[in-house]
């Protein structure tokens, strides 16, 4: 769980520097590729958050209640 909070104080610093670099740069001076290489970084990080927060929450399925999610949902239909 430390990692994932982690990984977002990181994401969310990626975030106000990009943010910060954009307001106080001259918009002729901008490096748009490097800009967008930073930002499908950024939003690669983000993909990879939400996997990481999916396998937690199975995980923590699993530990409650000894069981996968899928054989849950199929005894239940």
């Amino acid at each position: 769980m430390d990692g994932v909070r982690t990984q977002y104080t990181q994401i969310r610093e990626t975030i106000t520097a990009l943010r910060r670099e954009i307001a106080t740069s001259d918009p002729e001076g901008l490096d748009i590729a490097d800009l967008r290489r930073r930002t499908e970084h950024l939003a690669a990080a983000l993909r990879n958050q939400r996997s990481r927060e999916s396998d937690l929450i199975y995980e923590a399925y699993y530990d409650a209640y000894s069981t996968d999610l899928e054989s849950d949902v199929q005894r239940s239909t």
